[in-house]
């Protein structure tokens, strides 16, 4: 048996309503403007062919303060984007852990983080 040739020989040119086009990203153009205005010959739409959603796929429990306040006493807690002092942080983190247990449950209850939390200077890996 030969092998044959992997490459596969596409025309370099095309007829489009009547008029041979020689331009790829005209041919390509015109595929798609060909193929984006065929309607179906059926009265359904994409949402026919789509799975169901699966919903509560995944769950993320509610943070608890203590879990905050353990996490700050961690020895490689630095400095953030803030500038703001590991000593600072761990020193009030007994007073501020219940709005960031707040915000922190919020965000996961809502899927919304506010972007000044999306900011980092090296990834942590726990």
């Amino acid at each position: 048996m030969e092998k044959q040739n992997d490459k596969i020989s596409l025309p370099l040119t095309f007829s489009i309503t009547g008029q041979i086009v020689t331009n790829i990203l005209k041919a390509v153009d015109s595929f798609n403007d060909y193929f984006s205005k065929m309607s179906p010959t059926t009265e359904h739409n994409f949402q026919d062919y789509m799975p169901n959603p699966v919903l509560h796929s995944m769950f993320l429990e509610p943070i608890i303060q203590s879990t905050i306040i353990e996490t700050t006493q961690k020895p490689k807690c630095n400095f953030g984007h803030d500038g703001i002092s590991s000593k600072i942080l761990k020193h009030s983190i007994n007073i501020i852990a219940v709005p960031i247990t707040h915000i922190i449950n919020r965000s996961l209850a809502t899927g919304s983080v506010p972007g000044k939390l999306k900011l980092a200077i090296i990834p942590i890996l726990s």
